[in-house]
């Protein structure tokens, strides 16, 4: 038998015509932890269903539950004090957090504002600048409307998903990005650089 959450006592095993029971069990309960569990960093930054997330921690004695967006993980496994592995569930967006007895993870974290401003499209020819803000990064860097973007650093883009994956991905690491641009018959790079910061409070933020 695996022990569950159990209590100290009787050990009793039943069957349809009897239950016998012998004394003498203590149950070892885990430890209370000092403090609440705190992430740190994780990877990578989107995933499907079923698919693993690893994320950097401290203080993951006793973990009982793993979120994405408020949603409950398949399942998680605590591999040590500073690491924890999580199998998405049906899952949603925006903050992960890992709960214990001292409480919630909770921790700024930030994201850079380069691909801000932009309407796009999906094209025959790919991901097309629809519009774009006059005030946004990419408008100051020289993208104009009927661009259309190739490659993100050395990512290609092919399609709307790939572009949302990608700057996914990017936007809370890097504060200058490098696009591969496709402009009627020519293609040339553009250096997009972070204009402003924002500062997302509590939860760790940006699955």
């Amino acid at each position: 038998a695996v022990v569950g959450p159990g209590s100290s006592g009787n050990v009793e095993v039943s069957t349809l015509y009897d239950k016998v029971s012998l004394p003498g069990f203590a149950f070892i309960p885990p430890p209370t932890p000092s403090s609440r569990p705190t992430i740190i960093d994780f990877t990578p930054t989107s995933a499907k269903t079923g698919e693993t997330v690893n994320s950097k921690d401290k203080n993951l004695d006793g973990v009982t539950s793993v979120k994405s967006g408020g949603t409950e993980a398949k399942s998680s496994t605590i591999i040590s004090d500073s690491k924890i592995t999580a199998i998405g569930g049906s899952g949603s967006s925006e903050n992960i957090s890992a709960t214990n007895t001292g409480g919630t993870s909770e921790r700024d974290t930030v994201w850079y504002n380069m691909f801000e401003g932009l309407t796009l499209s999906e094209t025959m020819e790919g991901v097309t600048v629809f519009d774009i803000r006059r005030d946004s990064p990419m408008k100051k860097a020289g993208i104009e409307r009927g661009d259309v973007i190739i490659k993100i650093d050395d990512k290609n883009i092919k399609n709307m998903e790939e572009y949302i994956r990608v700057s996914g991905e990017i936007k809370h690491n890097k504060t200058e990005v490098i696009l591969l641009i496709k402009r009627h018959n020519r293609t040339f790079t553009k250096t997009i650089k972070s204009t402003k910061t924002y500062t997302i409070p509590r939860s760790l933020s940006g699955f």
